[in-house]
């Protein structure tokens, strides 16, 4: 339960909302409203007739502005997410416009606007709070900007003091409709972050459920979910289904003589090489109990399952596992039982698993580390 408790923790730990970074679509986004304010400050340098700078040195402004937004542009991704670079381009930004209009000379609607462009990109600032305080350097910027030109014609009309309150308004009302909607993004996102780590931790689980914990094979439940699937598919498609039955032998006096760790040791290795020996669909390789395996291999007669334990018999034998108390030879070795049946309607399933342990039991009073059939024992099933 404590396993499950931390499993938990961890896992929601890791879904928890974090930081709002710049996805691919945002920073799409921000990147055209970034060329929509180059185009504004470009159209405003080219084509304003009060400018302060001369013919020749508004190509080069404009060069430069161009340059800033591929610059802009083809800054790496895992920069942006880090949230500081979209203020810095928003400073950027107002410093830019803040410059370009004043010194082209033209305080007209236009300014307004690239202004208001500049707020749209700040509303990507990792928090509502930068992003307010952004649009308040922005506001406080365009005032300026109004009072200079205010000096400049002596009169400051109406409109252009609207134009200021209406920008704050939207900066501030843009700021918070973005930071709700951003905060609904990320708990939907942090939903489906824990609902994904509740299925990897129900896969988990299942799986623990159903696997050996020391061999790592499938354990005894899920060999008996798995052998009644293949009797009924066996039975349906009138195919034949082979089972072996594996012990290792004298392995109470391996315990006794080496320990419960060398013990463990040897199981896993043997397991081992009997999973490695079924490698078909559908065959299956189980820890049965205690120092026990079985394998279900379907679609086989008992002359290929023989083949198949013969094989495991023999790379158990090749491992060397030293069993001085062996009463067989000096190393650790298995015996195993094969049965094979072509399952009927009146065949019932625990008659083939009743022949595979008599087989075993046969070949333990033959000697061990051999194998034997049912066939050889019972007669043709």
């Amino acid at each position: 339960m404590a396993d499950l408790d931390l499993a938990l923790d961890s896992s929601f730990a890791e879904s928890e909302p974090k930081t709002p970074s710049v996805d691919p679509k945002s920073r799409l986004q921000f990147v055209l409203l970034q060329t929509l304010v180059v185009i504004v400050l470009c159209y405003q340098l080219l084509f304003s007739p009060d400018s302060f700078l001369g013919a020749e040195d508004k190509p080069l402004a404009v060069v430069g502005l161009m340059l800033f937004m591929l610059g802009v542009f083809f800054v790496p991704a895992r920069i942006w997410e880090r949230g500081w670079p979209v203020v810095g381009l928003v400073l950027g930004d107002t410093a830019i416009t803040t410059a370009v209009f004043y010194l082209s000379g033209n305080t007209s609607s236009a300014l307004y606007i690239s202004y208001f462009l500049v707020m749209l990109i700040g509303a990507y600032a990792p928090s509502l709070r930068q992003m307010i305080g952004l649009s308040l350097i922005l506001c406080a910027t365009y005032g300026v900007i109004l009072y200079l030109d205010s000096q400049q014609s002596g009169s400051l009309s109406e409109g252009r003091l609207l134009g200021l309150t209406v920008l704050l308004t939207t900066a501030i009302f843009y700021g918070a409709t973005t930071e709700t909607v951003r905060k609904e993004r990320q708990k939907q996102a942090g939903l489906f972050e824990q609902i994904a780590a509740l299925k990897r931790i129900e896969e988990e689980l299942k799986a623990q459920s159903v696997t050996d914990w020391l061999t790592a094979l499938p354990n005894r439940r899920r060999f008996d979910e798995v052998f009644q699937q293949e009797w009924g598919r066996a039975r349906r498609d009138a195919a034949p289904l082979a089972l072996l039955m594996i012990d290792i032998d004298h392995f109470k006096e391996f315990n006794d003589t080496y320990g419960h760790q060398a013990g463990d040791d040897c199981l896993q290795q043997v397991a081992c090489v009997i999973g490695a020996s079924v490698n078909r669909h559908g065959d299956l390789a189980a820890r049965y109990g205690g120092e026990e395996f079985v394998v279900v291999l379907p679609k086989t007669d008992a002359k290929n399952a023989v083949l198949v334990a013969e094989t495991m018999r023999a790379k158990v034998e090749a491992l060397n596992i030293p069993h001085i108390n062996s009463r067989v030879i000096d190393h650790v070795t298995i015996s195993l039982g094969v049965a094979a049946v072509t399952p009927t309607l009146d065949t019932d399933p625990f008659v083939l698993l009743t022949f595979a342990d008599q087989a075993l039991y046969q070949a333990k009073r033959n000697g061990r580390n051999r194998v034997i059939s049912s066939v050889m024992v019972l007669g043709s099933l």
